[in-house]
C-alpha cells in the first residue's frame, strides 16, 4: 500500500465528515500529508458518530470495521493501521489470522500457511505486519487448503503492532481487523484419527494408534 494511496483514503474521509460538521477546525481538507494523517482521527469520530457509510470505492477497499477500530487509536497510529488493513484485504487468501469453522461449529485461526496446507491455533498472538500476518503460539495439525471453502463472512481477529512501528518492549497496540471467514468439512478430533484427550492419553504412558494397531510408550521418567 503506497502512501499515497492512504493519504486519498484519508482525504476522501476528510471531505465526507465535512459535510456534516463544515466548521470544524479539525477538519483539514486541503492541507500538507501531516495535517491530513492529523485530521483522519477527527474524521473518522465524525463518520462513526454519524453512522455513515460512503459507497465508495475506497470506503468498500477500507471497510466499516476499519473505521470503526481507526477510531480508538492514538492519532499517530491510524495511518499504520489503516494502511495495513488495506493491505490485508488485498492478501490472496487464506493468511495467517484468517478464521476456520468446522461442521461442529469450533472456531480457530489460521496460524501457519504453508504451499498446500494450513496449521490453525484456538489462541495465540497475532502480528499485523505491513502486509503480512505473523503467529506466535502452540500450532495445530494441518489442514489442505483445498478442504477450505471461503465463505462472504468477515470477522473481527486480534492483532496487534507496534507504536509509531517502533519495536521495543510494552510498545504493543492491541486492535482488531477484519479477517476472512472459510468453513471446512469435518470436526477437529476426528480430521486426524485422534480424539480430543490423546495428548493426555499419551502422558498418561501409552497412545494407541488404532489403524496402525501399534501401542507408542512414553519416554517421559
Amino acid at each position: 500500500m503506497s502512501d499515497e494511496r492512504v493519504e486519498r483514503a484519508a482525504q476522501q474521509m476528510i471531505r465526507a465528515a465535512r459535510r456534516y460538521e463544515p466548521d470544524n477546525p479539525a477538519l483539514v481538507e486541503a492541507g500538507s500529508a501531516q495535517e491530513t494523517v492529523a485530521s483522519l482521527p477527527t474524521a473518522i469520530a465524525v463518520l462513526a458518530r454519524q453512522g455513515v457509510v460512503e459507497r465508495s470505492a475506497v470506503w468498500h477497499a477500507i471497510g466499516w470495521p476499519v473505521l470503526a477500530a481507526a477510531a480508538a487509536l492514538d492519532d499517530r497510529d491510524v495511518a499504520i493501521y489503516v494502511a495495513r488493513a488495506i493491505r490485508l484485504r488485498e492478501l490472496a487468501g487464506p493468511v495467517c489470522g484468517d478464521f476456520v469453522r468446522f461442521a461442529d461449529g469450533r472456531l480457530e485461526r489460521v496460524s501457519n500457511v504453508w504451499s498446500e496446507v494450513v496449521q490453525t491455533s484456538e489462541g495465540g498472538s497475532f502480528y499485523l505486519g505491513d502486509g503480512y500476518v505473523s503467529f506466535s503460539g502452540s500450532l495445530n495439525p494441518t489442514i489442505p487448503i483445498t478442504e477450505l471453502r471461503r465463505t462472504d463472512e468477515e470477522m473481527l481477529g486480534s492483532c496487534w503492532f507496534f507504536h509509531l512501528n517502533e519495536r521495543r518492549a510494552g510498545g504493543g497496540v492491541e486492535v482488531e481487523a477484519p479477517f476472512r471467514v472459510y468453513e471446512v468439512d469435518g470436526v477437529r478430533e476426528h480430521m486426524f484419527g485422534l480424539d480430543r484427550d490423546w495428548w493426555s492419553t499419551y502422558r498418561a504412558g501409552v497412545l494407541v494408534a488404532p489403524e496402525l494397531h501399534l501401542d507408542i510408550e512414553s519416554k517421559e521418567d
